[in-house]
């Protein structure tokens, strides 16, 4: 029994989603609600950074740090809603 709580603490959502016969696809390093959201690699060998990006202001002001603030106008990436559907296009500028 603890080891099937621990197991459900885990899952969660995606508990809850085929519970009710909803079809669970894996997230990987997604975030329903973030983009981007991930381990990204850096400068240098085997380097890594983790991104978690929770809203527009945030965006915004990440663009200005990486120096890239086109990226914050860019249509495709001005908004939370905008970001997330074009998640992957996003992952590779």
């Amino acid at each position: 029994i603890a080891a099937r709580e621990v197991a459900s603490a885990l899952v969660g959502d995606a508990l809850l989603l085929a519970a009710a016969g909803q079809d669970v696809q894996r997230a990987g390093n997604g975030h329903p609600a973030m983009a981007p959201h991930g381990v990204y690699p850096a400068n240098g060998e085997d380097r890594w950074i983790a991104i978690a990006i929770a809203g527009d202001d945030d965006w915004r002001a990440f663009a200005d740090l990486i120096e890239r603030p086109e990226l914050a106008r860019d249509p495709r990436f001005a908004t939370v809603g905008a970001r997330l559907a074009h998640r992957e296009e996003l992952d590779t500028v």
